[in-house]
């Protein structure tokens, strides 16, 4: 058998803790897509750069225009993100994760940790 890196561990880890997660909700019920497109808002705003509604409908490899603008209408109306305007031009609307939408990313973050320990004992 060959070798493998820390890299290549770390990676795998990273597999099964997502594969154990899966199935999980946190009482949210989301498909894979709606859940991509929940990561990539997520992680923008996370850095402090939230996404545009605009931005978020281009995004060419989780869908087309129209089918974006429908999963984000989906988030919306479960509360998971939130539309905000901006101060320079009112027709553009920042993607915000909602109250909501960060306790189901807290939700995750704990399963992950329960998923560590328990790989752990």
């Amino acid at each position: 058998m060959k070798q493998t890196s820390p890299f290549n561990n770390a990676y795998l880890r990273f597999l099964r803790l997502v594969s154990a997660a899966e199935g999980h909700t946190g009482g949210q019920d989301l498909g894979a897509n709606e859940k991509a497109l929940f990561e990539a808002i997520a992680l923008r705003w996370s850095q402090g750069e939230p996404m545009t509604v605009r931005e978020a409908i281009h995004l060419d490899h989780l869908g087309s225009p129209a089918t974006l603008h429908k999963r984000l209408q989906r988030l919306i109306e479960k509360q998971l993100v939130q539309t905000q305007g901006t101060e320079h031009d009112r027709r553009t609307k920042l993607l915000l994760v909602s109250d909501k939408g960060q306790n189901y990313i807290d939700w995750l973050g704990r399963q992950f940790e329960l998923v560590k320990v328990s790989a752990r004992s």
